[in-house]
């Protein structure tokens, strides 16, 4: 069973988050805050031009943290048509965003979740 990070990361692959989709980047956002605030992160959104930004971090951390992690959640274009769609062969996640940079923001905010009781950083 895939855990709700794995999940997570599926469904942004899903949003195709393409740079000028601001629409698309923005819903992504959303599905990070959404689950960052769950987590019981703090977490902070600004619009900036039109895109929504967002800032995540350990209660403890608050906007001066000791460690800052920084990920961007669009995309290129896709190089063909559903390659936006993740799918798993021989047990490696593979789409446009897997791993630059949708992956990478998935394990910053799995160590901030990872122990709310230390001031650990931000994304």
């Amino acid at each position: 069973m895939k855990d709700e990070y794995y999940q997570l990361l599926v469904e942004l692959m899903g949003c195709a988050s393409v740079s000028a989709d601001i629409e698309a980047v923005n819903k992504a956002s959303s599905l990070v805050a959404e689950f960052a605030r769950k987590k019981g992160l703090l977490v902070q959104e600004e619009n900036i031009e039109g895109r929504k930004t967002i800032y995540a971090a350990t209660p403890a951390g608050g906007k001066t943290p000791n460690l800052l992690f920084n990920a961007h959640l669009d995309v290129v274009p896709p190089s063909f048509d559903g390659q936006h769609i993740a799918r798993e062969e021989n047990g490696i996640l593979r789409g446009r965003g897997c791993a630059d940079d949708l992956g990478n923001a998935i394990c910053a905010l799995k160590i901030l979740c990872a122990d709310m009781n230390r001031s650990v950083g931000a994304i």
